[in-house]
């Protein structure tokens, strides 16, 4: 975890399947698997950051990515 939402939901790195993409994960369900809480929003800690900056409808937390997926 690196970070958090600003509903809560979590912001962490991939360290093991794709090392340094960024996800949201869902905080209401964490006792589900992972791959069924968290969505890939970015293939770096970079890409997150510009994307922040530069694209004005980027997803906010995990349900606003998972309906932009």
């Amino acid at each position: 975890m690196v970070g958090s939402c600003p509903n809560g939901d979590g912001i962490g790195l991939d360290t093991i399947q794709k090392p340094g993409a960024v996800y949201f994960i869902d905080h209401e369900r964490l006792h589900h698997e992972i791959d069924e809480i968290a969505v890939c929003v970015a293939d770096s800690l970079q890409e997150y950051v510009q994307q922040c900056l530069d694209v004005p409808d980027f997803p906010y937390d995990y349900h606003e990515a998972k309906r932009m997926a």
